[in-house]
């Protein structure tokens, strides 16, 4: 009779081989495939993206150029409509 020491060594080595995941080799081809199709979609959708940041970019920075235009018109157009508005003033005080 084996000791018990031996039959739970048997059964612990017995219980790994048997829970070990075997795969055949058209299992691993068709699995390598798909992870190389994953990976080749990933740098897809990668080089989209920094496509669309770059447009984003360029577009930011052509608002902000229209922005920095705007301002000065309104700062323009401001600074005349005060000056215009000291001049009616002056022509009230003086009638």
């Amino acid at each position: 009779m084996r000791a018990p020491s031996e039959v739970a060594l048997v059964l612990v080595i017995a219980s790994a081989a048997l829970s070990a995941c075997w795969t055949s080799a058209s299992d691993g081809d068709a699995l390598r495939a798909r992870v190389r199709d994953i990976e080749e979609g990933q740098a897809s959708q990668r080089e989209g993206l920094q496509g669309e940041i770059a447009n984003a970019q360029t577009k930011m920075a052509q608002l902000e150029e229209v922005l920095g235009r705007a301002t000065t018109v309104v700062q323009r157009a401001s600074a005349d409509t005060g000056a215009q508005v000291d001049q009616l003033q002056q022509q009230v005080i003086q009638s």
